[in-house]
């Protein structure tokens, strides 16, 4: 038949052995110059050219078939590369996910994965970023909701910070501020789940304001 795959090889050390063999149609021929002890040496001699691959390869006929079948579909025997590992992040992309979480707080992990892919240049999975997160010492929490306070409330707040005048400015931003205005009507992106650690819970950039809107507001 035609030959289609015409291969010459040499075996490994210590005994190099030399096996060529030439794919065809309809038969594989295999022609043996050496033959190594590892084969049966009682049946087979040094030199010996068998021209049918049916006395020794009675289970590999199944293999050959799918040689011959892979040969006409791509051109070549070599199989494709499995998948392999799955891509993780090191510790400098660990490093890079928790900055841009603590940045973007309100974004969801579909988002960030999104992020990390494109960065990264990397095949990332949401479950991979959901575990980086978390060993980042992050998590999803649900965002806190800023109160309206009354006018009993805001004569509480103002006794407290009259109370505290020693305190610094960056104190005063750490302290969660509320909405007093009930005419306020916010819009953007407030996100029910914020990233934070827990030293981070009472950080403003972690809460969410409230929405309302008064009957006279038009």
């Amino acid at each position: 038949g035609e030959t289609v795959l015409e291969v010459s090889a040499q075996g490994p050390a210590p005994i190099k052995d030399y096996y060529s063999f030439r794919v065809t149609q309809t038969e594989v021929i295999w022609r043996w110059w050496k033959i190594s002890l590892r084969l049966d040496s009682r049946s087979m001699r040094p030199g010996e050219v068998r021209e049918s691959h049916s006395e020794y390869l009675e289970d590999s006929r199944l293999q050959v078939h799918h040689i011959i079948q892979r040969f006409r579909e791509s051109g070549t025997i070599s199989v494709c590369k499995g998948e392999g590992w799955k891509t993780i992040p090191d510790a400098c992309d660990l490093r890079a996910i928790r900055r841009h979480c603590i940045t973007y707080r309100n974004a969801t992990v579909m988002e960030i994965t999104t992020w990390a892919q494109e960065n990264f240049q990397k095949t990332l999975s949401v479950n991979t970023i959901h575990r980086a997160i978390r060993r980042r010492r992050l998590k999803l929490y649900r965002s806190k909701k800023k109160p309206y306070l009354n006018m009993i409330q805001k004569l509480r707040c103002f006794l407290r910070a009259r109370a505290h005048l020693k305190c610094t400015v960056a104190k005063w931003k750490t302290v969660l501020w509320s909405d007093e205005s009930k005419s306020e009507v916010l819009f953007g992106k407030l996100g029910r789940h914020v990233i934070w650690t827990k030293e981070d819970k009472d950080n403003p950039s972690c809460s969410q304001r409230s929405v309302q809107k008064p009957a006279s507001l038009m």
